[in-house]
Order: C-alpha cells, then structure tokens, then sequence
C-alpha cells in the first residue's frame, strides 16, 4: 500500500490496521511491536494513543468499547472525542485484557476508508 498522505507513519499503521475491521488497542500495541515485550508494548502507547486522537479528530476512525468480543453493536458505546484522550493515554487499556475488562477497539469510519 502506498503512504497515505497527511498521515504521521504511526497514524497510516493504525489505519491500515483498522482496515479488515475492527481492532483492539492491544492488538495494535502489539502489531507494532512485532508481539514485543509488555515494556516495548507499554513504551508504544504515548505514540499510538496520539495517532489514535488525531485520527479521530479528523474522522478517520472511531473508538468504541464493548463487553463482548466480537462487539455487539446493541452493547458497543462510542468514546466521545472529549474523553478519548484519557482513555487512550491510559496504559492498562492497551494491555491483555483480563476477564471484567471491557475491550476497546479503533474502527475506520466512511471517511477513513476512502483514505485506503
């Protein structure tokens, strides 16, 4: 695939990661890390909480949070722009998930699609 133009390295990643569907934050720590360790993943988070506000600033993705993997769009809850931040700079919900984590996952919207 080519660059996406206008887009940071780490905001073209997250793009085409979120391109065959949803995608967790940890799968996407993960991703970029090449299944590193937590502390490479943990290292990881500044730069992919960042790709992943301003993608959604600008409409190309959106974040939602959801009990059930798959999601359950009836269950799923978009996370409003002005929260995101917190939610995404949070390090604990970019790691494995335990079992009473709900689970975040980045989704291209229309916008974001016509990007690819």
């Amino acid at each position: 695939m080519n660059e996406l133009e206008g887009l940071t390295p780490v905001e073209h990643f997250v793009v085409e990661e979120a391109e065959a569907g949803d995608v967790l934050l940890w799968e996407l720590a993960a991703a970029l890390t090449h299944n590193g360790t937590q502390d490479q993943r943990i290292e990881a988070v500044p730069l992919l909480a960042d790709a992943v506000v301003s993608l959604a600033r600008h409409g190309l993705v959106e974040v939602h949070t959801s009990p059930t993997w798959p999601p359950d769009p009836e269950q799923a809850a978009l996370i409003p722009l002005d929260r995101l931040a917190n939610v995404v700079r949070d390090v604990e919900n970019w790691l494995w998930p335990d079992v009473s984590t709900a689970l975040i996952a980045v989704s291209l919207t229309d916008i974001g699609s016509a990007w690819l």
